[in-house]
Order: structure tokens, then C-alpha cells, then sequence
């Protein structure tokens, strides 16, 4: 199979920071880390969410009336079990291992797709970076895989800053992140009312119906753009995944 590669720029690749990588010698105090832990379980939390049930924001032309969905997922529901605690999420050092296992197997590359550009066109949707291997498509990520994309950024970068390790990405791209992220919760406005019982927590255990995110992964394999992101700031084309996007859902 024949590789592409990608220019180390701002339209070529999920991370786009042309800058070094890596910065050393970041301290924090106990302070700092319980903050960024706060920030990344509340984070995980209502994005995990987020994800699998809220409608879209469009950016199609708003004289349609409606958010419009690409891919036909607000047609689809499953039954979802909020959990405080999931294979996500450490509840203490110990499980930690098996938590980092679960987030590196994510492909948020997955959700990199690639679409004939008369049927963007007709969507409304801004010309995009043209596939190497076939000049008559256009190449997309879907919001929900950028997010993916953004939430294993923030979590590695933070556990990184707790060790006092370098950062894999530059700390303005964390930055981008986090308020990608603010924008995504408050675009899709999720209005679900969730129980408080007092103990810390908020919706635990409690069922809601979301959307399909199988359904949505399905799609992405279909119109996949073969593309690998290689490291934080480049990619291959031409490099096809087995059909899974790594996501477990309980």
C-alpha cells in the first residue's frame, strides 16, 4: 500500500504545533495537581456524555432551520448507565496501568474520513484538504473524534506534568483543547438533570438515552482517509486501521 506524507502544518494534521515539543522541568505543587485532576475527571465525565448523546451544533447555513446531522446518527438511541468511576478512570495509583492501557488503545484517527467532494459541496461544508489518493474527495474529522482526540491530549499531558516529565505536545495545544472542549459542552447544551445524593458525586448510576456510537464509528470506517497520526505533529495517508476505533463502551 502506497504512503503519503503529510506536511508538518496547520492544515495537515489533528496536532498542529510546529513548535518543539517538549518542555522540561514543570513542578506542581499539591495544589496545581488536585486542581488538574478535578479539571480532567470533570472533563471526562461530561464529555464521555457529551459525546454519545447530544445533538450537534451545524455549521451548515442556518436558513435550514435545524442542526443537520452527516451521518444519520440522531436517528439512532441506546440506553447508557452513568458511572463515576469507568475502565477510564483511576480510582486510585494502582489501577492506573490498566486506565493508561484503555486511553492508548483510542484512535481518535479513526474518525478522520474522507468524502467526494460534490456531496461536501451540497452539505454545505468548507472545501477541505483534497486525499492524496483519490483528488475527487475531501478529507473531514468528525467533532466527536476531535474531542477523543483533545481528551487523551489533556490526560496525558496532565499525568506528564504531575511527573515532572516533558510534555509530548506543546502546552498552547493543551490550551486549544480545554477550550475546544468549553465549546463543545456549551454547543450541544446537554439539559439532562442529573441527581445529586450528597456523597460528591452527580448521576451516578443513572440511565439516559443517548446516541449510538457504534453506529458513528461504523460510519467512519466506511468513508475512512486511511490516515495514521503518526506523531503530535504529522501523519501518513494510505495507512488503513483494522476497522476499530479502540472504544470500549460499558
Amino acid at each position: 500500500m502506497k504512503y503519503f506524507a503529510v506536511p508538518q502544518s496547520d492544515e495537515t494534521s489533528i496536532a498542529p504545533s510546529s513548535q518543539t515539543e517538549q518542555r522540561r522541568g514543570w513542578r506542581l505543587d499539591s495544589f496545581w495537581w488536585k486542581c488538574t485532576s478535578l479539571l480532567l475527571l470533570s472533563i471526562n465525565t461530561i464529555l464521555t456524555v457529551q459525546i454519545l448523546r447530544s445533538p450537534r451544533c451545524s455549521p451548515i447555513d442556518s436558513s435550514l432551520g435545524h442542526p443537520t446531522s452527516f451521518t444519520g446518527i440522531h436517528e439512532t438511541s441506546r440506553e447508557v448507565r452513568n458511572s463515576w468511576w469507568t475502565r477510564y478512570s483511576a480510582e486510585n495509583d494502582g489501577q492506573r496501568p490498566a486506565v493508561d492501557e484503555a486511553w492508548n488503545a483510542l484512535r481518535a484517527d479513526h474518525g478522520i474520513v474522507a468524502l467526494p467532494y460534490e456531496w461536501s459541496k451540497n452539505k454545505g461544508l468548507p472545501s477541505s484538504l483534497i486525499l492524496p489518493s483519490d483528488r475527487s474527495k475531501r478529507v473531514y474529522i468528525l467533532e466527536s473524534y476531535h474531542m477523543l482526540h483533545c481528551l487523551q491530549l489533556t490526560r496525558k499531558s496532565i499525568y506528564q506534568m504531575r511527573g515532572n516529565e516533558p510534555l509530548t505536545y506543546h502546552f498552547d495545544h493543551v490550551e486549544h483543547c480545554i477550550d475546544a472542549l468549553r465549546q463543545h459542552v456549551m454547543c450541544n447544551a446537554d439539559d439532562t438533570l442529573l441527581y445529586i445524593p450528597g456523597n460528591g458525586t452527580a448521576g451516578h448510576g443513572q440511565t439516559r438515552q443517548c446516541k449510538d456510537w457504534n453506529y458513528l464509528s461504523k460510519w467512519a470506517t466506511k468513508n475512512t482517509a486511511c490516515f495514521e497520526d503518526k506523531t503530535p505533529t504529522s501523519g501518513v495517508f494510505g495507512s488503513c486501521d483494522d476497522g476499530s476505533d479502540g472504544l470500549v463502551l460499558d
